[in-house]
């Protein structure tokens, strides 16, 4: 059985900071300048590949229970989260240590 959030805020400055935090890391990319590659090619594209597929797996191991504002939500026990506890944010911050490498 599928149990969407019980209760979701209506708080308009918890919504504008869930968008920032969310899409912030993004923008930032935008305006900085490009580094000196610290690792080869083929290992930050791994790192890369890596990371999507973990997230992947995460979200879709959690069904219709995310959301991007605060809610009540179930706690998820199946799939990627029988492994570890976040696997989105494991795999995000694979991410950004393949972005760091990448230079």
């Amino acid at each position: 059985m599928i149990q969407l959030s019980i209760r979701i805020t209506r708080n308009p400055l918890l919504w504008l900071l869930a968008c920032v935090a969310t899409y912030l890391f993004f923008m930032i990319g935008f305006v900085e300048q490009p580094g000196r590659r610290l690792a080869p090619l083929w290992i930050t594209d791994t790192l890369s590949i890596l990371s999507t597929l973990i997230e992947l797996r995460g979200r879709f191991s959690l069904g219709r229970n995310i959301g991007f504002v605060p809610a009540q939500r179930e706690v998820v026990t199946r799939g990627a989260y029988r492994f570890m506890r976040h696997p989105i944010y494991t795999g995000l911050f694979i991410w950004i240590l393949a972005y760091w490498l990448g230079g």
